[in-house]
């Protein structure tokens, strides 16, 4: 009997466990909200303290030493926008794509079993190139050749 599970890339869902890849995918949201967070206080944190140098420096507030600050600071939120995005977009999407990565093997060994159990006919499993936990179809493969010796 041939592999019902295409080993392919084709066409499929990367969606497999919703509970499993929507938590993964939360720790992503989390982990992309506190580095653009964080990121975002060090960028005002800078011009904070570049505004307290110039007031040190004895610089009146109409100074261009102000201006100049006045219009880093704008360049650097609109960077900053920019940048949180695409870092916010990319994140999540090598989330999903690592969260599908590990819950195709797992869910494809759980239906496997199923499978071999309902029908008796106990086969081989092969993972996709680049999916996690590839020693676990080499362990199966081996339980199966071990059901399916000669007696």
């Amino acid at each position: 009997m041939k592999n019902k599970f295409p080993t392919t890339r084709s066409n499929y869902n990367y969606i497999i466990n919703r509970r499993f890849q929507l938590a993964m995918l939360l720790f992503f949201i989390l982990v992309s909200a506190s580095i653009t967070a964080t990121t975002y206080f060090f960028i005002n944190l800078l011009f904070y303290k570049l505004g307290k140098y110039g007031v040190q420096a004895g610089f009146s507030g109409s100074d261009p030493y102000f201006a100049l600050i006045t219009r880093q600071k704008a360049m650097a939120n609109a960077f900053f926008v920019y940048f949180s995005i695409g870092c916010f977009i990319i994140v999540n999407l090598l989330g999903i794509v690592i969260s599908h990565h590990i819950a195709g093997p797992i869910y494809r060994l759980g239906k496997t079993v199923d499978e071999a159990i309902t029908s008796g006919n106990f086969e081989h499993i092969s993972w996709r190139s680049g999916d996690f936990f590839p020693e676990l179809a080499g362990v199966y493969n081996r339980l199966v050749d071990f059901f399916n010796r000669p007696k």
